[in-house]
């Protein structure tokens, strides 16, 4: 009798003990990446928050020094351009302009007025034994005498204004056509390495926010997992 009972209750038990199936250790190795990878995405998330609140107030105070336009007729964006580069105080000497879009690109423009076309293509700043090259897109107009605006973009634009801001203690020498040739002021020495900083700054701030909204899709598709799976095992 005894041992029929000890029979019995060894078939019982060896029911009751579940060999996991090789879908099922698929499924729970799955879980147990996708909680640590969750993990450090709420890490990245709040880290790059904690960041973004910090640098908000001070790029508030960095724009201070600037003015905003926007011409709603033909312009999708309007910039930021420091108050000492606006074209009205400078339109007809050669000079660099440097603005900052709402969308966070980066335009440096090379004004030359003269009394006929020199058509610029690139500009070369001097520092010392050190310079800086750019190229650009050129536009050209009448008025009273020849006006060409070249215009650079992104990150050559914002290798120029570097240079202008880890040299602005000296001369720097600018050399818009073979015949065009003027030195940088210390005005605008100081605009430009302010414009500088603001781009820079409003870059950091694209990407933290790109990297929150990064962060916020994840844990999207991973709740919508959890919930798939939860599903799956009623």
């Amino acid at each position: 009798m005894k041992k029929t009972v000890l029979f019995l209750l060894c078939i019982v038990l060896a029911a009751c003990q579940h060999k996991p199936s090789k879908v099922e250790l698929l499924r729970a190795e799955k879980q147990r990446n996708d909680s640590i990878e969750m993990v450090r995405n709420n890490q990245t998330r709040q880290s790059a928050d904690s960041l973004l609140q910090t640098l908000l107030p001070e790029v508030e105070g960095m724009m201070k020094p600037f003015k905003y336009e926007k011409n709603e007729s033909y312009e999708d964006h309007g910039h930021y351009i420091h108050r000492l580069l606006v074209t009205g105080s400078n339109s007809s000497r050669n000079y660099l302009q440097a603005l900052v879009s709402d969308d966070r690109q980066l335009i440096l423009r090379s004004f030359v007025y003269a009394p006929r076309p020199v058509h610029q293509s690139s500009i070369r700043l001097t520092a010392e034994d050190l310079f800086v090259e750019a190229e650009g897109s050129n536009h050209i107009f009448e008025a009273e005498g020849t006006h060409e605006i070249m215009s650079v973009f992104g990150e050559d634009a914002l290798r120029v204004l570097q240079f202008v801001q880890a040299n602005r203690d000296v001369r720097i020498r600018v050399q818009a056509a073979p015949s065009i040739v003027y030195y940088l002021t210390s005005d605008e020495k100081q605009a430009l390495s302010e414009t500088y900083e603001l781009a820079a700054m409003m870059k950091q701030i694209y990407d933290l926010e790109q990297t929150i909204d990064l962060c916020n899709r994840k844990a999207e598709r991973y709740q919508e997992r959890q919930m798939k799976a939860q599903m799956e095992q009623k």
